[in-house]
C-alpha cells in the first residue's frame, strides 16, 4: 500500500514537472522577444536593471547573513558598575523594517526547513517572474531583489506595530 502511494506521488511530481517544462518552453520564445524589444526600446533602463540584478546576485552569493551568532556574554554585564541612582529612565523604541520580499524568497523565517526547501525553487521562479514583469513593464526603478518592498507578512507586521504603538501611546 505504501509503495502504491509513493508511486502515485512520484507520478504526480513527474506530471507537474513535465507540464511546467512544457508551458515554460512554449512561452520562452515570445517572452524573450518581448524582453528584447524592451531592451532595445529603453537601453538606459536595461543597463540600470542589469546592474541591479548583478549587484543582487553578487550579494546573494557573498552574503553571510545566515552566519550571525548570538553573543555569549549577557549585555547587562556592561552596566554592572553603574549605580542605579545615576540612571535616568527613558523609553527608546528601535524599529527595523518588516519582512521584505527578499527575506520571503531567500530566508527560512517562520517556515519549517522542509517547507522552505520544498518551496525555495518555486518561490525563486516566482520572484524572477515578478522581476521580469517589472523589467518588461517599464518599472525598472522597482525590484523584487534590490531595495525590496515589504512582503504581505511585512505589511501585516508594520500594521500590527502601528496599532500596538498607538494603543501604548494612549495608555501611558
Amino acid at each position: 500500500m505504501i509503495g502504491f502511494i509513493i508511486g502515485q506521488v512520484l507520478a504526480l511530481l513527474y506530471m507537474v514537472t513535465f507540464y511546467v517544462a512544457w508551458i515554460g518552453s512554449s512561452l520562452a520564445r515570445p517572452v524573450s522577444q518581448i524582453a528584447l524589444l524592451f531592451c532595445l526600446a529603453q537601453p538606459s533602463k536595461t543597463i540600470y536593471k542589469l546592474r541591479l540584478f548583478g549587484l543582487t546576485f553578487i550579494y546573494l552569493i557573498g552574503c553571510n547573513d545566515k552566519t550571525w551568532k548570538k553573543p555569549k556574554e549577557c549585555s547587562s554585564s556592561h552596566f554592572a558598575n553603574v549605580s542605579p541612582d545615576k540612571l535616568e529612565k527613558k523609553t527608546v523604541i528601535f524599529v527595523r523594517h518588516g519582512e521584505s520580499t527578499w527575506n520571503d524568497s531567500f530566508n527560512k523565517g517562520d517556515r519549517s526547513r522542509l517547507s522552505f526547501a520544498v518551496f525555495f525553487i518555486p518561490n525563486l521562479i516566482y520572484a524572477l517572474l515578478v522581476e521580469f514583469y517589472l523589467f518588461v513593464g517599464g518599472h525598472s526603478e522597482e525590484s523584487w531583489f534590490f531595495d525590496s518592498p515589504l512582503s504581505a507578512k511585512g505589511v501585516r507586521q508594520a500594521t500590527d506595530l502601528r496599532q500596538f504603538l498607538a494603543k501604548a501611546q494612549h495608555t501611558t
